[in-house]
């Protein structure tokens, strides 16, 4: 990364020797005598091809009224203009971890370890996808603009969405079908009755087209979860596991795989505090957001069907009734425990015993 070109050209002091000439009416022949130097000495220092020395500039002092450091301070000057204007190993290493958390790729292992500033500036646009350090990583992912980011954190999270990137261009799977994907998405969560449906999932998201891949999240960020097309005909769902519980991992997978519904394929999302404690609340989310968050928990469990379940069993739900109910309709019990305490319809502290890991499934 190099710093902006300078939009002046460095002016030699010559051109300010010949100015002085020429306010006093003296051609450079005349100067020359006046000094006693060469003809050929004046005339390249005018058209800048020999430096002022300091007896030079003690001459020039004498004759034209000025100081010698004046001139040598001309000089000098101008032959810093004449350097190339290069940022030094330093402040090339800080703008470039003004770009990515580069201790943290580092540390993972996405970003090689390097002392040479050249290598480490081609990795990290290798990594984003970029020619320069100065161009807008892709895909671009709207967050929700309700929230502020530091510098940091956005930085941090294009980070995240290209490591999904990378991750997902590696994935070979069957061609995209919307026509076949709406048929099939309301019966995902279906899958997560049992641990073997859920350490599924990759396949039969293979098997519809769309690339899953699961990256951790990286520190200052609180992204659940991303749906983006590394195309028109490929769609990714990327999901971080920040809360490894499987209500909100499956909440979660179905909210992207709304994104992918809804179409946006120019568009990408990126859903932080999506679930969790510090959870955005719905109604003050984007119409886009509220819609896929409806669908979501429609394709989870179905309103009126959950809404008959807490009208029999309300304010009691042993154990034995949640399983039995997931069971009816073929989910996680985990599931309507999250979507009960959502609803404030459960303390968070009630059974928690069901709401299982799932990383484990994806290690």
């Amino acid at each position: 990364m190099r710093t902006s070109p300078r939009p002046f050209h460095p002016i030699p002091p010559g051109n300010l020797l010949r100015r002085e000439l020429d306010a006093r009416g003296w051609t450079q022949t005349e100067f020359a005598e006046i000094i006693g130097r060469p003809i050929q000495t004046v005339n390249e220092i005018i058209k800048g091809k020999k430096a002022i020395t300091a007896p030079t500039a003690r001459l020039l002092s004498q004759v034209l009224g000025t100081t010698a450091e004046y001139w040598l301070n001309l000089q000098a000057a101008y032959e810093l203009d004449k350097l190339p204007a290069a940022a030094s190993a330093f402040e090339r290493r800080a703008a470039i971890g003004a770009v990515v958390p580069l201790k943290e790729l580092q540390r993972r292992g996405w970003i090689e370890s390097t002392d040479d500033v050249d290598r480490l500036e081609r990795k990290v646009c290798e990594f984003l996808g970029v020619q320069s350090l100065s161009e807008q990583p892709k895909p671009a992912l709207a967050a929700r603009k309700s929230r502020v980011y530091l510098a940091a954190q956005q930085s941090a999270i294009l980070a995240w969405a290209s490591r999904a990137t990378q991750l997902a261009r590696r994935k070979k799977v069957r061609g995209f079908s919307t026509a076949r994907f709406k048929k099939a998405v309301a019966d995902m969560p279906r899958l997560s009755a049992s641990s073997q449906g859920t350490r599924r999932i990759p396949e039969v998201l293979g098997d519809l087209g769309i690339r899953f891949v699961i990256v951790e999240h990286l520190r200052k960020t609180y992204v659940d979860g991303a749906t983006f097309w590394l195309d028109r005909r490929s769609p990714v769902v990327a999901l971080s596991l920040r809360y490894d519980r499987v209500d909100n991992f499956w909440f979660t997978l179905m909210h992207e795989l709304a994104h992918v519904l809804q179409g946006y394929r120019t568009q990408g999302f990126i859903d932080d505090y999506l679930v969790g404690k510090d959870a955005a609340q719905t109604e003050d989310k984007p119409e886009i957001e509220q819609e896929a968050d409806h669908l979501a928990s429609e394709w989870l469990v179905p309103r009126g069907t959950l809404a008959a379940f807490i009208a029999a069993n309300h304010p009691y739900y042993s154990k034995e009734v949640v399983e039995a109910f997931a069971r009816e309709i073929s989910v996680h019990p985990g599931i309507v425990v999250g979507r009960l305490q959502n609803m404030g319809k459960m303390p968070y502290a009630n059974l928690r015993g069901l709401l299982t890991k799932v990383r484990e499934h994806f290690s």
